[in-house]
């Protein structure tokens, strides 16, 4: 192909980060629920990769609160005698 290129070092890494958090694991998933008709499952399906496409979009945008920071655990504070 005339437009045809080889992806850079930036594209590469980016799509990785991609496809490492929408397929952190190979099981497929969906927000059907069982012996839905194939046509639910399938939507589902869609609504869970959307839903994770979304977290990245997230995750990259400058400004905004990590959705992997939203996980961190916090310690009650330590007594001081008082």
């Amino acid at each position: 192909m005339e437009k045809e290129r080889q992806l850079t070092e930036e594209e590469v890494a980016r799509l990785e980060k991609e496809y490492e958090a929408t397929a952190a694991s190979h099981t497929q998933t969906t927000t059907a629920p069982e012996g839905a008709p194939m046509e639910d499952v399938e939507a589902g399906m869609r609504e869970v990769q959307e839903t994770r496409s979304a977290v990245v979009e997230q995750d990259r945008a400058p400004g905004l609160t990590s959705a992997s920071a939203l996980s961190t655990t916090v310690q009650p504070a330590e007594r001081t005698g008082v």
